[in-house]
């Protein structure tokens, strides 16, 4: 399994200055991987709304981060979900129902898109 490694200080700077769900498409992690080891490495995060107010230029404070900054950790990486098919209807079928026969004669030769579905739907 591949990881991502930042320290405490890193992964809390990051985390106050940019969405947690940005933050998982920018290292290719789970949004919730980065919100377990903040949880389990005590690092605080922005509470609901906080990205909100910054936007329109209310006043918000930011938690400080205690003790031990210099902790690695490691974060699990996706692994790249195009690479393998889950399904795949065989190039010919024996007896084939009429709407299986048509979702295959309509979705060969289309490419998997960045959705993980065909394109041209």
């Amino acid at each position: 399994m591949e990881y991502k490694k930042i320290t405490r200080k890193q992964l809390y700077n990051l985390v106050w200055s940019t969405p947690i769900t940005t933050l998982s498409k920018q290292f290719n992690v789970k949004s919730s991987n980065i919100k377990k080891s903040c949880l389990d490495f005590d690092i605080p995060t922005p509470q609901n709304g906080y990205w909100s107010k910054l936007k329109h230029g209310k006043k918000v404070e930011k938690s400080l981060l205690k003790n031990d900054f210099d902790l690695v950790i490691k974060l699990d990486l996706i692994k790249d979900a195009t690479s393998t098919l889950v399904f795949k209807v065989p190039q010919k079928l024996l007896k084939p129902d009429d709407l299986v026969a048509l979702a295959k004669k309509d979705l060969s030769g289309k490419e998997i898109s960045h959705w993980h579905r065909r394109k041209g739907w």
